[in-house]
């Protein structure tokens, strides 16, 4: 079940493709895409003017997660 101020289990989409990097290797790029909705009343009643913020505090734990997938992806 899921928990915290977002409910969703909405359209849930993984792409990855094979890309030639610019350093000339190859790379994979995966994109992960999510739609969600907020069940937090405050958070709904206040989008309108708080969504820039909720979108920089999220885009700041997907790159922490990027961060840590990638020095884990390093490790191996």
């Amino acid at each position: 079940m899921p928990t915290g101020p977002r409910l969703g289990p909405g359209a849930q989409k993984l792409r990855a493709t094979r890309q030639r990097s610019v350093e000339g290797g190859v790379r994979t790029v995966v994109v992960f895409q999510r739609d969600v909705e907020t069940r937090r009343a405050w958070m709904n009643a206040t989008a309108w003017a708080l969504r820039p913020a909720f979108e920089r505090a999220h885009a700041r734990v997907m790159d922490r997660g990027e961060e840590g997938l990638r020095a884990a992806l390093a490790a191996d």
